[in-house]
């Protein structure tokens, strides 16, 4: 489904929005959408999304520097983005959405690493991939990774959860955890 989502300028004000899908605006009442507020298309371009990324990742008590670090990220579009299939752009769009609120991520089967390694590389997290052998295991590896300076935190991508292995507590670092078919 199509997402909405704010897009911020180097002050940290809103400046607009960015539509990633192809199903808006048709997927919205036609009285909300004769508003005139509609100037944006829907597009899954690096630009548009990596604001979004961006804009939705940034905490305002973190400053303007980081935001204006941030944002010129955006002028480097990574090689990979472009192979990447619509559906997988939008599936890190919810991936980040989820994270950005919750610190917490969790998928249904695969998801492509190539789409957690550039957003890790755009919100400058240090990406760390862990197959899952045992919530205990986990959460001991896990426990072991330390922050270093050069990123703003870590990412950590769990694959291969089996869904008999029930909840994964949470940890202290941001996470994506990948769950296989049931």
């Amino acid at each position: 489904p199509p997402i909405l989502l704010l897009k911020r300028g180097i002050s940290g004000c809103v400046l607009g929005c960015g539509v990633i899908g192809d199903a808006f605006p048709d997927n919205f009442d036609a009285e909300l959408t004769q508003c005139g507020y509609w100037d944006v298309s829907p597009n899954v371009h690096w630009r548009n999304v990596s604001h979004v990324l961006v804009s939705l990742d940034w905490n305002p008590q973190e400053g303007l520097a980081t935001l204006e670090h941030l944002l010129t990220k955006i002028k480097q579009e990574p090689c990979e983005f472009a192979a990447l299939a619509h559906p997988e752009v939008s599936k890190m769009v919810h991936v980040q959405l989820r994270l950005s609120f919750c610190e917490v991520a969790e998928v249904k089967g695969p998801i492509n690493e190539t789409c957690v390694k550039i957003l890790a590389e755009l919100l400058d997290y240090k990406l760390e991939t862990v197959k899952f052998r045992s919530v205990q295991e986990l959460q001991v590896e896990i426990g072991d990774f330390e922050a270093e300076a050069n990123y703003r935190g870590t990412l950590v991508l769990v694959t291969d959860i089996p869904a008999s292995a029930g909840k994964i507590l949470r940890g202290p670092h941001r996470m994506v955890l990948c769950y296989g078919a049931e």
